[in-house]
């Protein structure tokens, strides 16, 4: 099981932790590949529980997901390409609980190069990773979401597939696409 932590900046910032806490259950994330100077970053943009937009940008540290901003969307901004947390399987969303509070100028945790996040280091890595998204995209090989609207029919025929194989919905769309694409 994964613990979700906020940092300090994270839960003094603009959106409230129980906003950005029933995001992350709520949706699934973007997860950014690790590269040069960032571990695996996690990013979920969607509603919080009052309809508005909220980003939130957490990164891998060790067994935890470590949520490093929440903030809300400016509006009128425009969401990168890719970039729209889908609804998050019920069941896991139970792998996910709620951890201890971290404060990255007491507590040390340090990134796989070993180096040490502080609570400037975290607030720079979310503000590269957002303003990064927002100039470039979601990078080649990074799992994006794709919203589709559906006749009630179809969609009752993806749902009874997905629990006849198994699966989730979003498995049976995927292997659907991939059949009829090639791939």
């Amino acid at each position: 099981m994964t613990a979700l932590r906020f940092t300090r900046t994270a839960r003094e910032g603009e959106a409230t932790p129980e906003a950005a806490l029933k995001l992350v259950l709520s949706t699934e994330p973007v997860v950014l590949p690790a590269e040069i100077g960032y571990d695996e970053r996690w990013v979920w943009v969607g509603p919080d529980g009052e309809r508005e937009p909220l980003e939130v940008v957490a990164v891998s540290v060790g067994d935890d997901l470590v949520v490093v901003s929440a903030s809300p969307r400016i509006r009128g901004e425009e969401r990168p390409a890719g970039l729209a947390s889908p609804p998050r399987d019920p069941l896991l969303a139970q792998d996910l609980y709620r951890g201890d509070d971290v404060d990255l100028d007491v507590e040390v945790l340090r990134d796989s190069r070993g180096k040490r996040y502080n609570e400037r280091r975290a607030r720079n890595l979310s503000n590269q990773t957002l303003r990064g998204l927002r100039e470039k995209g979601v990078p080649d090989g990074t799992r994006v979401s794709l919203t589709v609207v559906l006749p009630a029919e179809l969609h009752d025929r993806v749902g009874d597939a997905a629990r006849t194989r198994g699966v989730t919905v979003a498995q049976v769309v995927r292997d659907a696409l991939t059949a009829q694409l090639g791939g």
